[in-house]
């Protein structure tokens, strides 16, 4: 299953918080080197932060004018790095080192010919990248803040544990009851994908194409589990119905409602048919406890 997680972008929130000021005459300006072009939104007086300095800044990736991620969908939180050579070599990067807090500028990077585009970026041909530089950190702020980031994580780490195991019981369970033809509500759809909705959800149904995010612990029709997000502590992202997942999945999703649990049972001939895979042998029946968010 393609597993993807893309970072930065510019919505409304930046917009409002960015107006362009009458200094910027949004002239679109190319790196050195040609490899990508930018533009200034806003330009505060001040120093300009340079190697070695460390910042704190928001981001944004869109397509056109389409967001596609955002830091600030993130609670809010900036990010963060030390200027460091290997940091430079990324064009969003390398242009901090053009700007003072408060500063602002779009980033356009080509997308090569002639391979596949990242989710949410079909038929573009670049990315957008919008950056705000908030501040300039002393070191003992930049280490309290990742320190303070880091045991964040953690906390959320243990509760996703605390959700694998559960699931997994849960799962299991479920697939017992599978296998002894004990599940009264299990409903089959025309192309033979099994599913149990175990928590309906509510609102609208994703369409074809719409980004989803789903939780999710994967486990063989023996009980072998061989993939989760849990441990991860996120859910997989993907456009809905671009098969950028198998079929199973892309069928099953578009199926539930948001907040909806469901547990799929796949067919080989939706899921990875006679090809083996990591810990999936060929022909394999797959089952999946899913949570749309």
């Amino acid at each position: 299953m393609t597993r993807f997680l893309f970072c930065a972008l510019l919505g409304s929130l930046f917009l409002a918080a960015c107006e362009t000021p009458s200094n910027v005459t949004g002239e679109r300006l190319s790196a050195p080197d040609g490899s990508f072009d930018y533009v200034w939104l806003q330009d505060e007086p001040g120093d300009t932060v340079g190697m070695g300095d460390y910042v704190e800044y928001h981001a944004y990736v869109r397509n056109g004018e389409e967001v596609v991620f955002s830091t600030r969908d993130r609670g809010g939180v900036p990010a963060r790095h030390e200027l460091t050579e290997a940091a430079a070599r990324e064009p969003l990067v390398q242009m901090l080192f053009k700007m003072s807090p408060g500063d602002s500028m779009a980033v356009y990077t080509p997308l090569p010919e002639g391979q596949p585009t990242p989710p949410g970026f079909e038929g573009a041909t670049e990315i957008r990248y919008d950056v705000k530089l908030v501040d300039e950190l002393t070191k003992e702020e930049y280490d309290g803040a990742v320190a303070a980031m880091q045991k964040e994580q953690e906390a959320k780490m243990a509760v996703f544990r605390e959700q694998e195991t559960a699931i997994k019981n849960q799962t299991t369970t479920v697939l017992e009851e599978y296998k002894a033809n004990n599940l009264d509500n299990l409903q089959t759809t025309d192309s033979g994908l099994k599913y149990v909705i175990l928590e309906a959800g509510s609102g609208a149904n994703p369409t074809v194409g719409q980004p989803v995010a789903v939780n999710y612990y994967g486990m063989l029709t023996d009980g072998t589990p061989f993939d989760n997000s849990y441990k991860r502590g996120e859910p997989i992202e993907f456009p809905l119905g671009q098969g950028r997942v198998i079929k199973g999945w892309d069928e099953g999703i578009a199926l539930l409602q948001p907040g909806a649990k469901a547990v799929f049972f796949i067919p080989a001939d939706l899921a990875y048919g006679a090809a083996d895979r990591p810990g999936i042998p060929a022909n394999s029946e797959l089952v999946f406890y899913v949570n749309l968010q």
